[in-house]
């Protein structure tokens, strides 16, 4: 299977938040430009260059590497650690922010799922109660919570994000949910794609087997671009083009015209 051939995950963060899933076997990636790439390796989550030169690394021996990352405060990066129930901030340096978050503490039970809100705060997906949890800035207390519609039991969310006020939950690689910041449920986006999807202010880009698919958010149903993007579990989107991260440089996916 193509998922295992990759011992290298690369993650781009500029914008909004990234969930990799589960840590070492699957990841995602989000990107406005080139200022602010962070990469997670074996040797802990880092920032690049686009030249690939590293310029800060942040590694938790303790925890290992996080299941999900979210950089849309390129100062204050999220780290969230699925199994230790745990979210810890570092700067744009890699240097931890503060004492890491515990969210047992909290009294939230399982989460899976965790994203900012750009509201302050973060959002957080309680596996139980299949609900989201939005937490204060402070990061102390929950001050909103929103039931979302009953799925099957095996299409659990794999993947959140937050963008312009909506917040995009993947199920099962089947479809991506779409909630706004206030819990009014709007009208799913039915679609097939291999666990990663990202959303800028124009476009919905998801990875389909070996191909990244463009669609534009006001016309979800026109026919979407391909580009080529072999061998990549986590594929960039850069200044609105599509790119991959491979052998300690960034290449860019090749669009098809056909």
């Amino acid at each position: 299977m193509w998922l295992v051939r990759h011992l290298l995950f690369a993650i781009a963060c500029l914008g909004l938040h990234i969930n990799l899933g589960i840590a070492n076997e699957r990841s995602s990636s989000q990107s406005n430009n080139h200022s602010n790439i962070w990469i997670v390796t074996s040797n802990g989550v880092q920032r690049i260059s686009d030249d690939g030169e590293v310029l800060a690394t942040y590694y938790n021996a303790h925890l290992g590497n996080p299941t999900s990352l979210d950089c849309s405060d390129p100062f204050r990066i999220m780290l969230f650690y699925q199994q230790h129930q745990q979210v810890i901030i570092i700067s744009n340096n890699g240097i931890a922010i503060g004492k890491p978050v515990n969210l047992i503490d909290l009294g939230v039970g399982e989460i899976s799922l965790a994203c900012r809100s750009a509201r302050g705060g973060m959002w957080l997906y309680h596996r139980e109660g299949h609900e989201l949890l939005q937490i204060n800035p402070q990061l102390t207390r929950v001050d909103q919570k929103i039931a979302l519609a009953q799925t099957q039991s095996n299409q659990q969310p794999i993947k959140m994000i937050e963008r312009n006020g909506i917040i995009y939950i993947g199920i099962a690689s089947q479809r991506i949910e779409r909630i706004d910041s206030y819990g009014t449920t709007l009208e799913p986006i039915e679609l097939i794609y291999n666990e990663w999807f990202w959303v800028d202010d124009k476009y919905l880009w998801t990875l389909n087997e070996n191909h990244i698919e463009q669609r534009q958010l006001t016309r979800l149903e026109s026919e979407p671009k391909l580009f080529h993007c072999p061998h990549s579990i986590s594929p960039l989107v850069i200044n609105g083009k599509p790119m991959r991260y491979e052998n300690k440089k960034l290449l860019r996916c090749e669009k098809l015209d056909y």
